[in-house]
């Protein structure tokens, strides 16, 4: 869980935070973040499971 703590970085400090959340979880687990919070330019790593009233994610 990674909830309402993306927006205080930039860009470039989101996709390294993600892409080591991304090697850390198992297959097919799961990121939720806060509403607020989106995985631009990670489709690659992440599918959109659920969008109500947070955001979840599954590892690709």
């Amino acid at each position: 869980m990674c909830r309402n703590v993306l927006i205080y970085f930039s860009a470039e400090h989101k996709r390294d935070i993600l892409t080591r959340i991304h090697a850390s979880l198992n297959p097919g687990g799961y990121l939720i973040l806060g509403a607020s919070e989106s995985l631009t330019g990670l489709t690659d790593l992440y599918e959109m499971v659920q969008c109500s009233p947070g955001i979840i994610y599954r590892k690709k």
